[in-house]
């Protein structure tokens, strides 16, 4: 409907019974203006709606929503209220990326619950040994 009415807006400017019902220019091109924006952010919802988005790639479009609007930075940077423990989610995200080396101390600290300890293999004479050793270092 949208769509339509900018498709045929000169010819129903023309028509002098429309004219108090329509929009002045200014409030038409307000709303040409707003339809382009929706249609970026559709564009950005459906990539949102993939079934193979990583974290990661969510937080690149995200960063990008931001840049292309910024008053939704308040709403939908990696540091807005919605956001829990973002140093957590940064720290997931570096992860993912594979930058395990950038990791600032207070996200290695918002990820260390999930640390797994490096077992030591035993030499193979403790392995063979087993059950007896294990019971005379009890």
């Amino acid at each position: 409907m949208v769509a339509r009415f900018f498709e045929i807006k000169d010819h129903l400017a023309a028509k002098m019974d429309l004219r108090e019902f329509f929009p002045a220019p200014v409030e038409i091109y307000a709303k040409d203006s707003l339809r382009t924006a929706l249609d970026i952010m559709q564009g950005f919802t459906l990539a949102f709606q993939r079934d193979d988005l990583t974290l990661s790639e969510a937080r690149v479009l995200m960063d990008a929503l931001c840049e292309k609007f910024p008053s939704m930075s308040h709403h939908l940077g990696p540091r807005a209220a919605i956001v829990k423990h973002p140093d957590f989610e940064t720290a997931v995200i570096k992860v993912i990326d594979g930058a395990v080396g950038e990791l600032t101390e207070v996200e290695r600290s918002a990820l260390s619950g999930f640390e797994i300890a490096t077992v030591i293999a035993r030499q193979r004479s403790e392995a063979s040994a087993g059950l007896a050793m294990y019971i005379l270092r009890s």
